[in-house]
């Protein structure tokens, strides 16, 4: 026994526990240091995301009615444009039939104007077995009837439209 623990003396003797604990105990205090900046920096990040929170969270709570009422502005432009839209077409068709019904081919101000003047008159009978001059040849009792169009006071707001 005496002889095997001057054996193990002599190979703990041999080995420097120094050698091999130091390089461990730097990387335990290199990922120490590590983890102490890591935790401030959490504890740093985590604070201001705090006060942006509180600060911006207010801010933008503030402009909820300012947002909900140019959502609503937003759709009643879009409302708007797209009455104005369907009015449009309807006075294109009106248009189309205006000048189908004056005959007009030719586009000029001398077509456009002093042509439906000059068309002659022709005699159309009536359901009385009358005749009447008409200027076209369609019945005579279709008379032009304006279209509807839109109103823009029920699309925007007056208060908004003088403020600004």
């Amino acid at each position: 026994m005496d002889k095997s623990s001057h054996d193990f003396s002599k190979l703990i003797g041999s080995v420097s526990l120094e050698k091999e604990i130091d390089p461990i105990c730097m990387s335990i205090d290199d990922m120490i240091t590590r983890l102490d900046e890591l935790e401030s920096l959490l504890a740093n990040v985590k604070g201001v995301s705090n006060i942006i929170i509180d600060q911006y969270t207010s801010g933008v709570l503030t402009f909820l009615p300012k947002f909900m009422e140019l959502k609503s502005r937003i759709d009643n432009l879009e409302k708007f444009v797209q009455v104005v839209d369907d009015n449009m077409n309807q006075m294109e068709k009106t248009i189309d039939l205006a000048e189908h019904e004056l005959n007009v081919t030719d586009y000029s101000l001398k077509g456009l104007i002093l042509k439906p003047l000059l068309t002659k008159t022709l005699p159309i009978s009536t359901p009385n077995g009358e005749e009447t001059a008409s200027s076209t040849k369609s019945d005579a009792s279709i008379e032009y009837q304006p279209i509807q169009i839109f109103n823009s006071k029920l699309y925007f707001d007056n208060k908004i439209t003088k403020n600004n």
